[in-house]
């Protein structure tokens, strides 16, 4: 046993031997390795510094640079925002064989500032120190034509002590951008100039009359074209001209600058000389689910061909739903020509119905049969006028519930007078119109009646605030509402009283007394 563990104890130590001796020889070589790299970068750095002053890493300072005699150093004034060069600040450098460049990069901003610059010929270097003036320049300027005005090198430079000037004189007579050059110190700047006028152009409208088919030059529908330059006229929307009727278009007026304006006018559409022409398509009123018949009343004829058949498209009308609808109405004569003519029907509800129910009742009692057409306007006038308490407010979901409400309660406002002379002077079959102030601080409506002489007078039963004892409100011309509104005690109190827009298309063809 004594043998046996001396064997064992021979063989650990052997093992113990040849571990620390492994152990000896890798130190051995990390060691050398590291002594390898110690020299080899010895080596590298003795190699790469030599003896040049310039050279990374190189301990000894680098040689004074003496500059010759020659150079200057500038102090330059430039623009702000405009870039430089180091040799923007140096001149006579050229054949020397030095460099210079900026020790730190200069800012852009107006004002004075310090610029460092560094020279060197490549083995000797040296700093100076000057310093650089930037004056505001502005790169861009705009300019309205109808400033009237000319603009000059003071738009681009606020400091008039400079010695700056224009290359060229700048030109108002183009809209547009344009690239002037200032000039300053020896040197040049492009900068832009732009040319606008910003005032739309203005006209009047004015309605025109065509064929179907036939589309009038955009231009035929204005008239009293204003603007600084030329005006073109187009349509917003191409207008579609297949059908008989009065057509609302609108207008874009561009000038010359690129301003634009809209006018609001329409074209009345009629069918061709030699196409059939419909008669009877008046307007038809009903209440809702009665039945109607769409041909009664309504003949098509035609020069060549006599009486001539027709067709009706009444798809889009709802006989018991409350709205307006447009059916249409068309004829082909033997030639091919055709005519397409609207026509409307208004549905009413059953309110509508007890409103002219109402209304019957009063007109029973104020009209009579000997009455001549202007004593019935007159009747109408005065009924609203005596029966109706004015208090500033109304309903106006439309004239007929305005109209109940104000009849029933006896009180309403401006729109309710005109509602109850509507629908009465409907039922009595006298023409008559809605108008509307325009440009006021409130809203005012009255009617425009067709009296027995054919001529449409202004009627307003609403109580005046201010009397004018010329003006009769019951009959009154565009004369008299003038005189009205430029009364000193309305025109304050009640600005634009009786001011319309005349342009409206169902007050094209009517006369209206002056």
């Amino acid at each position: 046993m004594s043998s046996v563990s001396s064997n064992r104890r021979q063989r650990r130590t052997r093992r113990k031997q040849r571990r620390l001796l492994l152990l000896t020889v890798v130190l051995c070589l990390v060691l050398l390795g590291l002594l390898a790299a110690i020299m080899l970068l010895q080596k590298n750095n003795d190699n790469g510094n030599g003896n040049d002053p310039g050279t990374v890493g190189n301990t000894e300072p680098a040689p004074e640079l003496t500059l010759p005699q020659g150079i200057t150093i500038l102090t330059p004034v430039v623009p702000a925002n405009v870039g430089l060069s180091a040799e923007d600040f140096v001149s006579g450098l050229d054949g020397t064989g030095i460099t210079v460049s900026f020790g730190e990069e200069p800012a852009l901003e107006a004002g004075e500032q310090t610029v460092s610059l560094v020279f060197t010929d490549g083995k000797a270097i040296c700093s100076q120190q000057t310093s650089c003036t930037r004056f505001a320049m502005v790169s861009t300027v705009t300019v309205d034509v109808t400033e009237n005005r000319v603009s000059d090198v003071w738009d681009f430079v606020e400091d008039k002590s400079l010695e700056v000037s224009l290359a060229e004189n700048i030109a108002l007579d183009s809209v547009g951008e344009q690239t002037v050059t200032l000039l300053y110190g020896g040197k040049s700047y492009q900068l832009k100039y732009i040319v606008k006028e910003s005032n739309p152009p203005t006209a009047t409208a004015s309605a025109v009359t065509a064929e179907i088919g036939t589309v009038p030059n955009a231009a035929d529908l204005v008239t009293d074209i204003m603007d600084e330059s030329k005006v073109t006229v187009t349509y917003k929307t191409d207008p579609v001209l297949t059908t008989v009727g009065d057509y609302p278009v609108t207008l874009v007026l561009t000038d010359a600058y690129g301003n634009t304006a809209e006018v609001s006018s329409v074209i009345h559409v009629i069918a061709a000389a030699n196409a059939p022409q419909f008669t009877g398509l008046d307007d038809l009123r009903i209440t809702l689910g009665e039945s109607i018949s769409y041909k009664k009343g309504v003949e098509a004829t035609d020069a060549q061909d006599g009486s001539v058949s027709f067709t009706v498209d009444a798809s889009a009308y709802n006989r018991a739903k409350e709205g307006t609808y447009i059916i249409y109405y068309s004829a082909t004569d033997s030639d091919g020509n055709t005519t397409i003519a609207p026509r409307k029907i208004v549905v009413k509800n059953l309110n509508q119905s007890t409103v002219e129910n109402m209304v019957q009742g009063i007109l029973d009692k104020i009209i009579t049969a000997d009455m001549s057409r202007d004593q019935k306007i007159q009747a109408v006038y005065a009924y609203s006028k005596q029966h109706i308490q004015y208090v500033g407010s109304s309903n106006k979901e439309n004239i007929w519930r305005s109209a109940y409400e104000g009849l029933v309660t006896g009180k309403g406002d401006c729109y309710t007078y005109y509602a109850v002379n509507r629908i009465m002077l409907d039922m009595l079959g006298i023409e008559n119109l809605e108008v509307r102030r325009i440009g006021g601080t409130s809203n005012h409506w009255w009617n425009l009646v067709l009296f027995e002489d054919g001529i449409y007078y202004h009627v307003d039963s609403c109580p005046a605030s201010v009397k004018v004892a010329s003006v009769n409100h019951a009959k009154m011309t565009d004369a008299d509402l003038v005189v009205y509104t430029n009364d000193p005690g309305v025109i304050n109190r009640r600005p634009n009283f009786y001011v319309y827009d005349k342009t409206l298309p169902e007050y094209q063809d009517i006369q209206i007394a002056q």
